[in-house]
């Protein structure tokens, strides 16, 4: 959790700066908000659900962006770019020839920041599905993501995520994903 609070720590000072230039900028009048928030919902996060849903690893790769920064920290990892994207690709492709059935993945966010061309959202996920042994699981964690306008959409500009429990699931306010609605 220590490098959690680090990162974060360095992301709400990015965050909280888009705030301050998009309220400068005044880009955060309600109905440009709402649009902004439902097209990242739209670009990211129900596309993000559908590609663990389907296992659909090209759908999975366009999301990040060429430049994406992937923090792990319970492994001491920090990857970026093509590493990154080939190596999230090659996981679901693995997953798909192992196994046809995708997994469920809900998020609740309890950060989301943004402006015209930048945001930053915190939250927890929940994954859910079968693994190869047949056996139903249910994991939770922790996320932070920088999101970046890149060829007129959304992509994943930076990404870290710790293990979380569901006592953090059940507490976090806003809901997206699978059988959640899209608030």
């Amino acid at each position: 959790m220590k490098y959690l609070h680090s990162a974060a720590s360095i992301i709400l000072v990015y965050a909280f700066s888009l705030t301050a230039m998009a309220q400068e900028n005044g880009s955060t009048d309600n109905s440009s908000a709402d649009q902004i928030r439902a097209d990242i919902n739209t670009q990211i996060w129900a596309t993000f659900t559908r590609s663990y849903k389907e296992l659909d690893a090209e759908l999975h790769m366009n999301l990040y962006n060429p430049n994406i920064v992937r923090v792990t920290p319970q492994k001491d990892s920090v990857l970026s770019g093509e590493e990154y994207i080939k190596m999230t690709g090659r996981m679901l492709e693995m997953r798909r020839s192992k196994s046809s059935i995708g997994s469920d993945i809900q998020f609740r966010f309890n950060q989301r920041y943004h402006n015209d061309n930048s945001a930053y959202e915190a939250g927890i996920y929940r994954m859910s599905g079968t693994g190869r042994d047949g056996q139903p699981f249910v994991f939770y964690n922790e996320f932070s993501v920088v999101l970046k306008k890149h060829e007129d959409r959304w992509t994943i500009m930076f990404d870290m995520d710790e293990p979380s429990n569901e006592s953090a699931w059940q507490n976090a306010p806003i809901r997206i994903g699978p059988q959640s609605g899209t608030n």
